[in-house]
């Protein structure tokens, strides 16, 4: 598993006929996706997703401040420039480097 810190550090699978990146932060995991259903997909764009592991083996779905719009889990219509931002502010708020997850 190596640090990343920025989108092009990313790396992707396929996931629902797009592309997938999962990337841990401490308890948290940032999930970067561009597929057929993601908020953007059709410009090109890609969506994130917050996971907070739960303790249990699981993980939550959550909205963190600075990342996600209150109320809501997700954020779509995102250029790889947002992404990289996303990424530095997880950093901030976790005190953790991000690292790519094993089979992302």
């Amino acid at each position: 598993m190596a640090n990343v810190e920025k989108f092009s550090d990313l790396k992707f699978k396929s996931f629902c006929g797009g592309i997938s990146s999962r990337v841990a932060y401490g308890d948290y995991e940032l999930s970067i996706v561009r597929h057929g259903m993601s908020y953007g997909h059709q410009e090109g764009l890609y969506e994130i997703g917050v996971f907070k592991n739960r303790g249990d083996g699981l993980n939550n779905m959550v909205e963190i401040a600075g990342v996600t719009e209150k109320g809501d889990t997700v954020k779509g219509f995102l250029t790889e420039k947002d992404v990289t931002k996303i990424m530095e502010t997880m950093v901030k708020i976790t005190g953790t480097d991000g690292v790519q997850l094993k089979g992302d």
